[in-house]
C-alpha cells in the first residue's frame, strides 16, 4: 500500500419527493392501465383500421395471450425441456409441426417456377415472407443504402403487393442489391441460379436461428386457435408465474375459450397479470405533481419500474433491457409525446397577445376546419364560440383558425413561417422549449417546426415530457411564474447539520395580462366543471385541459391531462401522461386519484388494497 485515505461517513441528501405519495401513485397508474386494458378486452378477433377512432378501438385477447410469449414472462425454451408440464409439451408440439409446415411452405414459394404475388397469400404466409425480408435486412443480406425505393419492381413487391418475395430477390441480385459475400457459395463464381439458391438457404437459416421469428410462429399458432388460451394460462401455473391454484388449474385443463378469457380478466382485474407484463398499449404512463406555492416536486412517478437494489445483479438488467414495456427508460422525463389539446392554451395566449383574439369575438365551429388544404375534424360541431367556450369545449375547428390567423401577414397573405415564429415565440415565454432542470436524464423539448396550423391545436411536430407538461401546468396555475425544477431540498452531515440547501428557482415570469389569465383559469375550470365533470371530485375544485394526440394511426392516441387545483388558490399542479392511452378521460381519472390523495380524500392503506380501476360512462375522443 503506497497510500491510504480513511473513509468517513457522507452527507445525507433529502429530496423534495414524498415518498408515500411516490408509491401509491405508481400503483394508482399500474391501477388505470390495467383498467384500460379490461374497458378494451375483448373475447373475439380484433381487427385494427386506421379510419377507426381511438375511443373505438378494442384488444383481443389473443393479443393478450401472445403477449406472455412476446414479453418473455413465459419462457418458450421450457416447452420444450424434458420436465415440460403437458400444456408446455401441447403448445411446443404445434410449434413443430406448424415451423416445419412454414419452412416448407416458404421454401416451396421461393423456388417454384410459379411464385405466388404476395397479395395472394394467405395472412400467415404474408406474415412470415414479411419478417423473413426484415430478417434479411437485419443481418446485412440486403443493403438498404443501395436499394431503390422509387424503382418500379420495389414498388410492385412492397406497394402494389403484385409481385412475389422470389421475383423481387432475384431482381434485387441482378441489381447488386444482395450482398453475395455473405452467402455460403462453393466458388468464387456460381451462376444466378445458384447464387439465388445459396441466398434462399441463407434465409432459411437465419430465421431457423431468429427467437422472434419463433415467436412469429407462436403468434400464429395463437391467432389460428392451434395454441389455445387455456394452455397458455396453463403454462403460467407451470413455469410459477402464477402461484397454485388447484380449483383454477383443473378449470382451465377442461375449458374452454371463454373459461381461458374470463381467467386472464380475473388476473389483470387482480394486477397478478400487470400491464408492464403485457406490454400493450398502453403499458405506461407518468404523472408529476409540484407544489404551486413553492415550485418543488412531490411526486414524479414513472411506471413501469424496476428494483433498484437488483439492478447491479447482471440477469436481472439483461430481462429489464429486453422487456417490450421499458422499464429502463423513464416515462415522465424521457418518453416525449404531442401534446394535443393542452397546447391550446400556448394558442389562446399568443392570439390575445398579438390581438387575434378578444374575450367576445366568435369563430364559427362547422364541425371540420378546411383552410390551406387541410381537412381537420373537430370534435364536435359547436357552432359559434367565444375563446372561455372553444377551451372549454378543446374545439379543433376555433383553435385551427386561430393557427391560421397568426400565419397572416399586415396583407393578410399566409405565410408559414411566420404561424410557426408565433407559435413557438409563446412557447418559449411559458417555458415549453427548455428542460425543467430536474437532476435526472430528461429529454429535451420539442416545439413545432412547421405546420402551424395543427401546431396550434397541439400536432405538428410538438413533443413533450410529463414532467414539462406538469411545469407547465404549474404556470397557468401561478399566472406566468416559470421555475427551474429541483428535486433535492437539502444536503446534511453526520449530525444533521445543513450543509446546503436546495429550492426551485424562478427563471421568468410570462408577461400576461391578467385579463387573458382570468380567460384561460375560466376555461380550464369548465373544462373539469362541464366537460368532465364525471371523472373528477368535483368538491376538490380542479381545473385543468385535456389533451388526445394521435401520432399513429394504428395504434391509440396518447392521453394528457394537465391542471392545478384548488382552482380558487392553486396548491399543487399536476400532469398525467398515459402514451397510447386512447383518450384523456383516462389521464382525467388518473389524476383525480392522485388529487384525492394528495388532499386527504383517500388513504394510502386503501389504494395499495385496489385492483384495476372500473370505468362507467362513454369514453370521448378528446
Amino acid at each position: 500500500i503506497e497510500s491510504e485515505t480513511e473513509p468517513k461517513t457522507g452527507g445525507d441528501v433529502y429530496l423534495t419527493i414524498d415518498a408515500d405519495l411516490q408509491v401509491v401513485v405508481y400503483h394508482l397508474i399500474e391501477q388505470l392501465l390495467a383498467g384500460i386494458i379490461l374497458d378494451k378486452l375483448d373475447p373475439g378477433d380484433v381487427v385494427i383500421k386506421p379510419t377507426m377512432k381511438s375511443s373505438q378501438r378494442k384488444i383481443g385477447v389473443k393479443d393478450v395471450y401472445f403477449q406472455l410469449i412476446n414479453n418473455n414472462i413465459l419462457d418458450i425454451d421450457h416447452f420444450s425441456s424434458e420436465d415440460a408440464s403437458p400444456a408446455e409439451k401441447s403448445i411446443y408440439q404445434a410449434y413443430e409441426t406448424e415451423l416445419a409446415s412454414v419452412t416448407t411452405r416458404m421454401k416451396d414459394q421461393l423456388l417454384r417456377e410459379d411464385p405466388s404475388p404476395y397479395k395472394q397469400l394467405t395472412e400467415d404466409m404474408q406474415a412470415y415472407m414479411t419478417y423473413a425480408y426484415s430478417a434479411m435486412q437485419n443481418k446485412g443480406l440486403l443493403i438498404r443504402e443501395v436499394v431503390d425505393n422509387t424503382d418500379e419492381s420495389y414498388i410492385a413487391y412492397h406497394t402494389d403487393e403484385t409481385m412475389s418475395l422470389q421475383e423481387f430477390l432475384l431482381y434485387a441480385l441482378s441489381m447488386s442489391w444482395i450482398d453475395t459475400t455473405k452467402l455460403n457459395l462453393s466458388e468464387k463464381y456460381t451462376s444466378a441460379s445458384e447464387t439465388y439458391e445459396a441466398l434462399v438457404e441463407s434465409i432459411l437459416e437465419v430465421l431457423e436461428s431468429d427467437s422472434d421469428f419463433r415467436k412469429k410462429i407462436y403468434e400464429q399458432l395463437i391467432n389460428n386457435g392451434k395454441v389455445t388460451g387455456c394452455n397458455i394460462c396453463l403454462a403460467l401455473f407451470d413455469q410459477g408465474i402464477l402461484e397454485e391454484d388447484t380449483s383454477a388449474y383443473t378449470s382451465l385443463q377442461y375449458g374452454s375459450a371463454s373459461t381461458a378469457y374470463q381467467f386472464i380478466r380475473s388476473k389483470i382485474q387482480n394486477l397478478e397479470i400487470t400491464p408492464a407484463q403485457l406490454a400493450l398499449d398502453p403499458c405506461s404512463g407518468a404523472v408529476t405533481l409540484l407544489d404551486s406555492t413553492t415550485g418543488e416536486v412531490v411526486a414524479m412517478v414513472s411506471y413501469p419500474g424496476y428494483d433498484n437494489n437488483r439492478i447491479s445483479d447482471s440477469g436481472y438488467y439483461y430481462k429489464l433491457s429486453r422487456d417490450l414495456s421499458h422499464p429502463l427508460y423513464s416515462s415522465a422525463t424521457q418518453t416525449r409525446t404531442a401534446p394535443g389539446s393542452t397546447f391550446k392554451l400556448v394558442s389562446t395566449i399568443a392570439a390575445m397577445k398579438e390581438g387575434i383574439l378578444t374575450e367576445n369575438r366568435k369563430i364559427d365551429c362547422e364541425g371540420v376546419f378546411e383552410k390551406q388544404g387541410l381537412h381537420l375534424a373537430c370534435t364536435g360541431t359547436h357552432g359559434e364560440l367565444t375563446v372561455v367556450n372553444a377551451i372549454t369545449r378543446s374545439c379543433n375547428s376555433f383553435f385551427s383558425e386561430v393557427g391560421y390567423e397568426l400565419s397572416l401577414d399586415s396583407n393578410g397573405n399566409y405565410i408559414e413561417a411566420l404561424g410557426v415564429n408565433q407559435i413557438q415565440k409563446y412557447a418559449e415565454l411559458i417555458g415549453l422549449s427548455a428542460k425543467t432542470g430536474v437532476e435526472v436524464t430528461e429529454s429535451e423539448p420539442k416545439v413545432s417546426d412547421t405546420a402551424p396550423i395543427p401546431s396550434a391545436i397541439g400536432q405538428g411536430t410538438h413533443d413533450y415530457t410529463n414532467v414539462q407538461l406538469a411545469r407547465y401546468a404549474m404556470v397557468m396555475a401561478t399566472s406566468g411564474d416559470v421555475y427551474q425544477l429541483t428535486l433535492l431540498d437539502r444536503v446534511t452531515d453526520i449530525t444533521g447539520k445543513t450543509l446546503k440547501d436546495y429550492a426551485p428557482e424562478k427563471v421568468s415570469h410570462a408577461e400576461v395580462s391578467q385579463d387573458i389569465w382570468d380567460i384561460i383559469h375560466t376555461g380550464m375550470y369548465n373544462v373539469v366543471h362541464d366537460e368532465h365533470d364525471s371523472d373528477f371530485v368535483q368538491d376538490l375544485n380542479i381545473a385543468g385541459k385535456t389533451g388526445t394526440a394521435e401520432e399513429n394511426k394504428m395504434r391509440p392516441n396518447h392521453a394528457h391531462f394537465v391542471g392545478y387545483a384548488p382552482s380558487d388558490n392553486p396548491q399543487y399542479a399536476i400532469a398525467s401522461t398515459i402514451p397510447n392511452g386512447f383518450s384523456s378521460t383516462y389521464s382525467c381519472r388518473l389524476a383525480n386519484a392522485a388529487m384525492e390523495l394528495v388532499f386527504g380524500r383517500t388513504t394510502l392503506d386503501t389504494v395499495l388494497k385496489n385492483g384495476a380501476m372500473k370505468f362507467s360512462g362513454s369514453i370521448s375522443d378528446e
